[in-house]
């Protein structure tokens, strides 16, 4: 158990959430796990009042207010992203806070010209370590960026697999796309033109307000542009398709895991794109499908390939959902991420 371990995030703890998530409305998010096991604090910008709450004038407040403490109170800290966990790498060199800092790492600031600056900086901080969202991040972080392996780490992902969780199957011809950040949406529309099928699109992203780039007034006839309006509105999407598709533009942060974290868990096939960052998720042939990026001819035969053969669509399904189960379920999770402070 790690009591006196601090879990810093880069947004506010908002009650009126989390209450839903106590009800069984909301998946529940890593931190709410990791802190019920471990007895840890969870600190959020809501503790400070500058900017908005998800500003990074806020996060870098909050970032002050952690450092100025004396450190007393905790043995180690555990940022959710990079977005609050650099500006607390820095400020621990500068106010000489040496205790272990563990940085959630989804790879969005790798391009940055912000990064390239402070790259060599955190380098040489031997006391901040990061916890991979996947394999290829680890890997881009120590061949690319040249961090030591030994504070790069692949801690994967985790995803609520008793809220999404299998039910009984459906006989339908949907098939469900959802998300904004990073889609390709066009690619996917064009895939699915004479497939016969209906394509409900859950354009939104109940995490972060993202624009999808679709008018749901000029979409084909077969496709369904809307939001899905809450997780458990987008939960009974996942249990009426007959697959799941996750279009992504190339990208080398992690993009899509959710959804395909979410889908798998629920017993869904998924087709995704693969892109420079793939998640560890989705075993090609096994539990989905791989596809190129902008590929739609490619995205086109997959689909066909699961639309005639549900049962293999189904058998997959049900690889996916146990390989959540064993190995991505949040308590899988935070397991390897307490192994990994503890050592």
């Amino acid at each position: 158990m790690l009591s006196r371990t601090n879990y810093i995030l880069g947004g506010p703890v908002l009650e009126s959430l989390e209450s839903k998530k106590r009800s069984a409305e909301q998946p529940l998010s890593e931190f709410n796990t990791f802190i019920a096991r471990n007895h840890a604090q969870l600190i959020g910008t809501d503790r400070v009042e500058t900017g908005s709450p998800t500003s990074q004038r806020r996060r870098l407040a909050l970032a002050l207010l952690v450092m100025r403490k004396k450190g007393d109170d905790y043995d180690a800290l555990v940022a959710s992203g990079e977005d609050i966990g650099f500006p607390l790498a820095l400020l621990s060199l500068i106010y000489r806070r040496h205790k272990p800092i563990w940085i959630i790492l989804h790879g969005s600031y790798l391009e940055s010209r912000k990064f390239a600056l402070i790259a060599p900086v955190l380098r040489r901080a031997r006391h901040v370590h990061f916890m991979c969202l996947s394999e290829s991040l680890s890997t881009r972080m120590v061949g690319k960026y040249g961090f030591p392996a030994h504070r790069c780490h692949n801690a994967g992902y985790g995803v609520d697999t008793s809220f999404f969780r299998p039910v009984d199957a459906i006989d339908t011809t949907m098939i469900l796309a959802a998300g904004s950040a990073n889609r390709d949406y066009q690619t996917l529309i064009a895939a699915t033109e004479g497939t016969g099928a209906q394509l409900r699109i859950a354009a939104d992203s109940l995490w972060r307000p993202t624009d999808s780039g679709l008018d749901a007034s000029a979409v084909p006839a077969h496709v369904d542009v809307g939001s899905a309006g809450s997780y458990l509105a987008l939960r009974a999407l996942y249990a009426r398709a007959s697959f799941v598709v996750v279009p992504l533009h190339q990208a080398r942060f992690a993009s899509g895991y959710a959804v395909i974290g979410e889908a798998m868990a629920m017993g869904k096939a998924v087709i995704t794109t693969r892109t420079d960052a793939p998640s560890d998720l989705l075993i090609d042939g096994e539990t989905g499908f791989y596809t190129e990026p902008g590929d739609v001819a490619g995205l086109h035969d997959k689909i066909m390939l699961l639309l005639n053969d549900p049962a293999r669509a189904q058998a997959m399904g049900a690889s996916g959902a146990a390989r959540m189960h064993e190995q991505f379920s949040l308590e899988a999770y935070c397991h390897r991420i307490e192994n990994l402070i503890q050592a």
